[in-house]
C-alpha cells in the first residue's frame, strides 16, 4: 500500500496538471451617471494545483471603418475604473486579458449607463445629539429612487434589522425594506451612541452616508415654591420663583436657559420692578431666580423656566395669580351668594376664578342637605 501511494505522487511530479487561467465576466454591467464605476476580475487562486503568478489587463474595444482597435486602459490590475460614466457611453466593449506561465484568457462585457440614479440628497446632520431616555430619529432623504433596491442601515458596522432591539422603521411596509429611510432610536442609552451608516442600494450602484450619535443626559430641575400654583393680590410686596438646575450631560450653557411667560421670553423690567439672574452655586450647578415686585393683575399667567440640552428640552412651570382687591374682597366677605351668582363675571382670569368659586359655595348646603337626609333613611 505505501509504494502504491509513493508510485501516485511519482507520476504527479512527472504529469504535473497545467492550471490555465479562467475568467468569467457578465455580458453586461450597469453603471450610474457621473458615478465612479469599478469592475473586478478575480481568478480562483485556490483552485490550483500550482498557485503561480498572473496577471489582467483592460481594454477598451471599438471598431471604426470595420476595423477593431484596442486601447489599453489598465495595466496589470484586476480593477477597472471609469471614472465618468454618461448615458452615450452605453453599449461600450471592454475586455479583460488574463495571463499566467501556462496561458491566456480573455473575457468581455459591454457597459450600460443608466440617468436613474438613486443619490443621498440630504441625511440627519452630525453628530446628532439623542437625549437618554426618549425616542429619537435619523432620517435619509434619496433623490430618483426608481432604481432603488433596498436602504440598509448599519451601527457601529453591525445590521439593523426589524428584530434588532432598541430600533424601528417608521412607515416600513411588511416584506418590503426600500421604505427604510427613517430609523427610530426606540429606546436610547450610552450603547444607542457610535456611527450609523447607511447605504443606498440601487439596481447599478450604491451611495453610503455616515451619521455620529452622542448620547446626553438631560438635567435636573428643582423649583421652589413647590407649589404649582400661586395666588397672591395686587400690591403684594413680591413673589420669588427659584431653580436649581443639577446634573446634565453635557453641562448647559448659560444661553441655552431662560423663563417664559405663557409661552412668550421673559426679560427684566426697565425700572427692576422685574428681575432675572443666574449664576453657579457653590455645588457649580446653575441657580436661576426670578422676582416681581409690586405685583399687579398682568402678572397673572404660567412662568416656565427652560433648559435646551442638544435636541431635549427640559421645563417647570409655575403659575401665578394675581386678583385685584376688588376681587379678594369679594370672595373674602360676608356677600350674599346669590349677589355673586347674578353678577356677570368679567373677563379677567380673576373674576372668572371668582364666579367658578361661587358656584361651588353654592353647592355645599346641598351637598350637606342630602347627606343629612340618607343619615335619617
Amino acid at each position: 500500500m505505501f509504494l502504491l501511494n509513493a508510485t501516485v505522487f511519482n507520476l504527479n511530479r512527472l504529469f504535473p496538471v497545467i492550471d490555465e487561467p479562467r475568467i468569467s465576466l457578465p455580458e453586461t454591467f450597469g453603471a450610474c451617471m457621473k458615478t465612479p464605476l469599478k469592475m473586478n476580475v478575480e481568478m480562483p487562486e485556490s483552485s490550483f494545483r500550482y498557485p503561480s503568478p498572473w496577471s489582467v489587463n483592460w481594454y477598451h474595444v471599438r471598431t471604426r471603418k470595420g476595423k477593431r482597435h484596442r486601447t489599453l486602459k489598465v495595466k496589470n490590475s484586476a480593477t477597472l475604473t471609469v471614472a465618468n460614466p454618461l448615458p452615450e457611453q452605453t453599449g461600450e466593449l471592454y475586455e479583460a486579458d488574463v495571463r499566467n506561465p501556462f496561458g491566456l484568457a480573455r473575457g468581455a462585457t459591454r457597459m450600460v449607463v443608466t440617468e436613474d440614479v438613486p443619490f443621498i440628497t440630504w441625511v440627519t446632520p452630525s453628530p446628532h445629539l439623542a437625549a437618554k431616555d426618549v425616542s429619537d430619529l435619523l432620517e435619509v432623504k434619496i433623490e430618483n429612487d426608481k432604481t432603488l433596491v433596498t436602504v440598509d442601515w448599519y451601527h457601529n458596522g453591525t445590521f439593523i434589522d426589524r428584530t434588532t432591539d432598541g430600533f424601528t422603521f417608521p412607515g416600513e411596509k411588511y416584506g418590503s425594506s426600500s421604505f427604510r429611510k427613517k430609523l427610530k432610536l426606540a429606546r436610547i442609552n450610552f450603547n444607542t451612541a457610535g456611527t450609523y451608516r447607511i447605504v443606498a442600494r440601487g439596481k447599478y450602484c450604491q451611495f453610503e452616508k455616515k451619521v455620529e450619535v452622542r448620547v446626553i443626559i438631560r438635567p435636573r430641575l428643582i423649583a421652589e415654591p413647590h407649589a404649582v400654583y400661586k395666588r397672591v393680590t395686587e400690591g403684594e410686596n413680591e413673589i420669588k420663583m427659584n431653580v436649581t438646575v443639577k446634573g446634565g450631560q453635557p453641562k448647559p450653557q448659560r444661553e441655552d436657559m431662560g423663563w417664559k411667560k405663557s409661552g412668550k421670553p421673559l426679560t427684566p423690567s426697565r425700572y427692576g420692578r422685574v428681575i432675572l439672574y443666574t449664576t453657579l452655586n457653590k455645588q457649580e450647578d446653575w441657580f436661576t431666580a426670578l422676582v416681581i415686585k409690586d405685583l399687579k393683575e398682568s402678572d397673572s399667567g404660567d412662568y416656565t423656566f427652560t433648559v435646551k440640552t442638544g435636541p431635549a428640552v427640559t421645563t417647570v412651570t409655575r403659575s401665578l395669580l394675581v386678583l385685584s382687591k376688588q376681587d379678594y374682597y369679594n370672595i373674602t366677605t360676608d356677600t350674599p351668594i346669590l349677589e355673586l351668582l347674578t353678577t356677570s363675571p368679567t373677563s379677567s382670569r380673576a373674576r372668572s376664578v371668582c364666579y367658578s368659586f361661587s358656584i361651588v359655595l353654592l353647592h355645599v348646603p346641598c351637598l350637606l342637605t342630602g347627606i343629612t337626609y340618607n343619615l335619617y333613611q
